[in-house]
């Protein structure tokens, strides 16, 4: 292909918008007061159609507020898990660095099973982890239920080289396991929050490394202050 089969210029994603809104602008009215429920992946399609959908100004998304207060929880776990180590588990430690990072993109099949896992090291002590564990049960069934056919497409097989139809369905668990997975997080996030505060009341935060080799050799930390 030559230089001069592509465009002089180069459509921005911009214009891209404006063209999407353009053609569908018969179609937009009908969202009005309208609420979308939008699962899945929250790769490049799932961004730029969410886009799409806010700058036709029919409706808000709250998708966005929830991730961050998602990533936001999971980051200040983390944080004070620095200040407190004894207070959470290294597990569930790496299970909100893992976390902080999924809930803004799709990490796919292998990075949830490892989820899943860490999610089965806890201990079953309370209302949050038996929630957490059952969850992780509950994504870990291997089977779906196909809720709505999206299309057929008439392809070539590689293995067998004869005509074949893939079909493309919407899955129940598509719709379900996000949820869940966010259930995970928020239940062990609170859990662990109420560990920190057991452990401020116990111990002064570690700011250096001084403290964490004497946690390291065995040494007993200097209980916190109380007034």
């Amino acid at each position: 292909m030559s230089a001069s089969s592509f465009p002089d210029r180069a459509q921005s994603l911009a214009d891209d918008l404006d063209a999407i809104n353009a053609v569908l602008a018969a179609d937009w009215p009908r969202l009005a007061g309208k609420r979308i429920f939008m699962t899945g992946g929250t790769g490049f399609i799932g961004r730029w159609m969410l886009s799409a959908l806010g700058d036709a100004n029919y409706f808000k998304t709250f998708v966005e507020t929830e991730l961050m207060a998602s990533r936001a929880i999971a980051l200040l776990c983390i944080a004070l898990a620095w200040l407190y180590p004894r207070a959470i588990s290294g597990t569930r430690l790496v299970f909100f660095l893992l976390m902080q990072s999924f809930v803004v993109q799709n990490p796919g099949g292998y990075g949830i099973a490892f989820i899943v896992f860490l999610v089965l090291l806890e201990q079953w002590r309370n209302f949050a982890t038996a929630t957490a564990i059952t969850c992780a049960y509950g994504i870990s069934v291997p089977g779906d239920y196909s809720i709505a056919k999206i299309i057929d497409v008439f392809r070539e097989s590689w293995l067998s080289g004869r005509m074949v139809i893939s079909e493309y369905v919407l899955p129940l668990g598509s719709i379900i396991r996000p949820g869940v997975i966010m259930i995970m997080l928020w239940v062990l996030a609170i859990d662990s929050l109420i560990d920190f505060h057991r452990e401020a009341k116990r111990v002064p935060p570690m700011f250096g490394l001084r403290d964490r080799l004497a946690l390291e050799t065995g040494r007993p930390l200097q209980p916190a202050l109380t007034s």
